[in-house]
C-alpha cells in the first residue's frame, strides 16, 4: 500500500502541475526575464528609460514568481493532503509513504515513468499542433 501511496504522490504532483499549467507559468516568468534583458541591451534607450523598464519588469517578475511558487506549493500540498486524509482513515502511513519516496528504487522507477509519460504527452501535443490550425 505504501508503494501505491508514494506513486499517487508522484502522479498527483504531476497531475496538479498540469491542471495549474505550471510549465506555462514558468515559461511566462522566463519571457519577462528575457524581455528585461533584451531591454538592457537596447542601444536606442537611454539609461533612464532602461531603469524604468527594469522597474516595471521587476514588478511583473515578482508577481510571476509568486504565482509559480504558489502553484508549486499546491502541487505538493494537494497530493500530500490526500495521503494525510488516507492516513486519518487508517489506510496508509504518511511517514512511511514519504520514506518510500526517498528510496533509490522508487526514485529511479518514478523518474523513468514520469520521463516516459512526459515524452509521450509531448509527442502527442506536437502531433496535434498542426491539426489545431
Amino acid at each position: 500500500m505504501t508503494w501505491a501511496a508514494a506513486s499517487f504522490l508522484v502522479l498527483g504532483i504531476c497531475a496538479v502541475a498540469m491542471v495549474l499549467r505550471l510549465a506555462k507559468r514558468v515559461a511566462h516568468a522566463q519571457q519577462i526575464m528575457f524581455g528585461a534583458l533584451a531591454g538592457m541591451r537596447d542601444k536606442s534607450m537611454s539609461d533612464r528609460q532602461k531603469e524604468k523598464a527594469m522597474q516595471r519588469a521587476s514588478g511583473r517578475m515578482l508577481l510571476a514568481t509568486v504565482v509559480v511558487v504558489g502553484c508549486m506549493g499546491r502541487c505538493i500540498a494537494i497530493p500530500v493532503g490526500l495521503v494525510w486524509l488516507a492516513e486519518q482513515g487508517g489506510l496508509v502511513s504518511l511517514e512511511a509513504t514519504l520514506d518510500k519516496t526517498l528510496e533509490w528504487r522508487f526514485l529511479l522507477l518514478a523518474t523513468v515513468v514520469v520521463t516516459a509519460a512526459w515524452l509521450l504527452l509531448r509527442g502527442r501535443k506536437t502531433e496535434e499542433a498542426p491539426n489545431a490550425g
